[in-house]
């Protein structure tokens, strides 16, 4: 397994991934935020890693900013 940033090639791959790790409730919504995310290259906070196995993308994950009131 292969771990690295993500990139905005990854897309595809990304938005499969979470439309298929959701309920069909939330996938749609997660997998639109997560794709959103990665094309927002004017927020260098927001992170993305994927996990590829054989050069496929098996995984992802994001970490961005939270506030909480």
């Amino acid at each position: 397994m292969n771990i690295r940033a993500a990139t905005i090639v990854d897309s595809d791959a990304i938005r499969n991934i979470h439309l298929n790790a959701f309920p069909e409730s939330e996938s749609a919504l997660v997998s639109k935020l997560a794709v959103e995310l990665l094309n927002v290259a004017t927020r260098p906070e927001v992170m993305h890693w994927v996990a590829e196995v054989d050069g496929v993308v098996v995984g992802h994950v994001a970490f961005s900013p939270v506030t909480v009131d």
